[in-house]
């Protein structure tokens, strides 16, 4: 066997050795680097520590939520939730007389079951709950919301985050607006709402007539003032009635009825929209003007005068310039200036006294109606003349009929033209005046009883 020298074998090991030497030198100056970089972030002074001590914020941001209202923990960068894709202005009170300082608004959240209703400049506190926005109390959430009107009247959104430390030192106190989605009105009654149902319901049959045409000649100051409205005829729960209104007018619902008031904030009111000539706009609010119906009317047609003046009243003569005697039904009888007549299913019957007379006026009473309005000379004769009205006095039809002869006795008044008989008015409110009349009239009966 053969063996090596001492000298050799150390000469083997010292060539060994600065091989591993030289592979350990590159390995320890790698580690020394990264030791160092490490050591020199971990270096903070007093100064630093003190002010990010100072803005560590004591609100837990994870417990907002995720979605828009996802928060950065830096607070001198804290982005502002973007609410667009959450609130949604569903409604707000359109009624006319809706005070702008006190608007009601219903405000819808994504997700959410229930609208949220709010005033004008309330405040609302809001946070995350199954990762959709919910209402809370102000010491729950930092965050709120504000509607207001901008220039337009038009309901935007102000948004703010109001966030303090334990020791109550302001961390967030931000500010801004948002212009949230469109307003949604929806065309439908307020839901289990019986009595606006029941409002709606009593507008949507009532029956559109013109004008009333009897107002045009005997309105008078009282009723005068009722030319050329439009007429809504009622059922009614015990009778019908009727309304006389013009474009831009409103009514209430009250006591079961639909009535003008100038009073209106307390009830469902209604406001006449437009008039045409064949079509009536209505829109009905409910008490709070979150909810609205509109409605519309057509025209209904007259059944136009049937009757003829000159074979009604035949026998026509003059006793005076306001009395007549003629024959009616067959019968004899005498009209004074001013008497009215209407047509009945019986035939024509004289009103005799003011509670016939309203009754006629307030359609209680219906026919075809008939004005003596006086004798007239025309060509040297005397003329009866009159107005005949159809029977919702749509139309009207002037009547002149000649007078077969002068009376034998002598004649009193004068044989001027005269005037058109009295106002409906002076019909309701002269008992006095028109018993003297009836007596005189009487006289006159008497007289061509007489003489025939």
């Amino acid at each position: 066997m053969k063996c090596s020298s001492p000298v050799f074998v150390c000469g083997k090991l010292n060539l060994l050795n600065k091989i591993l030497l030289l592979l350990t030198l590159p390995i320890s100056l790698v580690f020394a680097t990264k030791i160092f970089f490490m050591a020199e972030q971990e270096i903070v002074t007093p100064k630093q520590y003190e002010g990010n001590r100072n803005n560590t914020p004591h609100f837990n941001y994870q417990s907002i939520g995720g979605g828009p209202l996802a928060l950065e923990t830096k607070v001198q960068n804290f982005p502002f939730p973007n609410l667009g894709e959450e609130i949604i202005f569903l409604r707000k009170n359109t009624r006319p007389d809706a005070p702008l300082h006190n608007l009601n608004l219903h405000i819808g959240l994504r997700g959410g079951d229930e609208p949220i209703l709010a005033t004008l400049g309330q405040k609302l506190f809001l946070s995350y709950v199954q990762n959709h926005l919910s209402p809370t109390r102000a010491s729950d959430s930092p965050l709120w919301i504000k509607p207001y009107l901008n220039e337009l009247e038009e309901p935007e959104l102000e948004v703010g985050l109001d966030l303090t430390s334990k020791s109550g030192e302001s961390l967030i106190d931000e500010v801004s607006t948002f212009s949230i989605g469109h307003i949604h009105e929806r065309d439908a009654p307020l839901k289990g709402d019986s009595i606006l149902a029941q409002g709606i319901r009593e507008l949507r049959q009532a029956r559109w007539w013109a004008p009333d045409r009897l107002f045009e000649i005997y309105g008078g100051e009282f009723f005068g003032k009722f030319v050329g409205m439009e007429r809504l005829e009622f059922n009614g729960q015990d009778s019908p009635y009727f309304l006389h209104v013009k474009e831009g007018d409103t009514l209430i619902w009250d006591n079961e009825r639909w009535q003008q008031s100038d009073e209106t904030t307390p009830y469902p009111m209604a406001k006449l929209l437009r008039v045409s000539p064949y079509s009536m706009g209505w829109r009905i609010w409910d008490r709070e003007g979150l909810e609205w119906v509109e409605i519309t009317h057509s025209k209904e047609e007259s059944e136009g005068i049937f009757s003829s003046a000159e074979t009604t009243f035949t026998q026509v003569r003059k006793r005076s310039a306001s009395f007549v005697s003629c024959q009616v039904n067959d019968k004899k009888v005498t009209l004074k200036k001013g008497d009215w007549l209407i047509l009945t299913p019986t035939g024509w019957h004289l009103l005799k006294t003011p509670r016939e007379v309203e009754r006629v006026v307030h359609f209680e009473l219906r026919g075809e109606l008939c004005v003596f309005d006086g004798v007239e000379q025309m060509d040297g004769k005397p003329v009866f003349r009159g107005t005949l009205f159809d029977k919702m006095r749509v139309q009207m039809h002037r009547v002149m009929i000649p007078c077969s002869r002068i009376s034998k006795g002598k004649e009193r008044g004068s044989t001027s033209p005269t005037k058109r008989g009295t106002s409906i008015r002076d019909r309701l409110s002269s008992p006095h005046k028109q018993l003297s009349q009836q007596h005189t009239a009487e006289e006159y009966r008497q007289q061509a009883t007489t003489e025939s």
